[in-house]
């Protein structure tokens, strides 16, 4: 018998400052607490975001920025 309850997402909109200025992001409320997808983050603070294959892992390129 399986015991886990479903988790309902609830999509809305919540604000995170860069440089100090409100900006909106698209956000997903779960239990209470508010859950961003990676890649829009990655888009928003100019960071590189990708998936390795080989090691099963995301990999975050704070540096790829500075390269441009």
């Amino acid at each position: 018998m399986n015991s886990q309850k479903a988790m309902v997402a609830e999509y809305g909109a919540t604000e995170l400052y860069i440089d100090g200025y409100p900006t909106p992001v698209r956000a997903y409320m779960i239990n209470g607490n508010n859950y961003f997808k990676l890649r829009e983050l990655a888009e928003l603070f100019m960071f590189d975001v990708g998936w390795d294959e080989a090691a099963n892992c995301v990999i975050i390129d704070t540096l790829s920025i500075l390269n441009q």
